[in-house]
C-alpha cells in the first residue's frame, strides 16, 4: 500500500447506498472537498440534510445497469449482497473501488482520521482491522493537542 492525499474537489465520486456506513464514508468525501453523487433506495437523514445543502446529489433509487461508468472513486456501501456484485463486476481496472462490504475486492482503503485545526493523521491497518484502527484512531484523538 502507498500513502497518499487525494485533492477531491474535482473528482467524480459516486457512493452506492445511503445507510451509517454510507454517511461516515460521505462525511469524510465532503470535508474532503468532493460533491459525491449518493444512489441509493432510501437515505438516514442527515445524507437527506446534505442533500438539501447541496453537498452531495442524492438519487434515490436502486442501483442501475452503467451508473459506475463515469466515475473514478466509487464506494459500495449496501448490504445487497447480489447488487455490490453488479457493481464490481461493472467496475473498470482503471477506477477506483472501496467496496465496505469485502475488502478483498478493493483496490483502496480509507484509513482512520484524526482532524484537528492545523494538522491530519491518518491511520491504517491496511484493511486487516477495523476495530483495531478505530481503537489506535480513539486513543489519538485523546491525546494530540488542537493546539499546533
Amino acid at each position: 500500500m502507498y500513502p497518499v492525499m487525494l485533492d477531491l474537489s474535482d473528482r467524480r465520486v459516486v457512493v452506492f447506498g445511503a445507510g451509517t456506513i454510507a454517511q461516515r464514508k460521505i462525511n469524510d468525501l465532503i470535508l474532503a472537498g468532493a460533491h459525491p453523487v449518493v444512489i441509493a433506495p432510501k437515505a438516514t437523514k442527515k445524507i437527506a440534510q446534505w442533500s438539501l445543502e447541496n453537498k452531495v446529489t442524492l438519487k434515490l433509487r436502486s442501483y442501475q445497469q452503467g451508473d459506475v461508468e463515469r466515475y473514478e472513486f466509487i464506494f459500495i456501501c449496501t448490504n445487497n449482497k447480489t447488487i455490490n456484485e453488479q457493481i464490481r463486476t461493472s467496475v473498470k481496472k482503471e477506477q477506483y473501488l472501496n467496496d465496505t462490504t469485502a475488502k478483498q475486492y478493493s483496490n483502496f482503503f480509507n484509513m482512520a482520521l484524526v482532524r484537528r485545526k492545523n494538522y491530519l493523521v491518518a491511520v491504517s491497518m491496511f484493511g486487516k482491522s477495523p476495530k483495531g484502527t478505530k481503537k489506535i484512531k480513539q486513543w489519538l484523538e485523546k491525546w494530540l493537542p488542537d493546539f499546533l
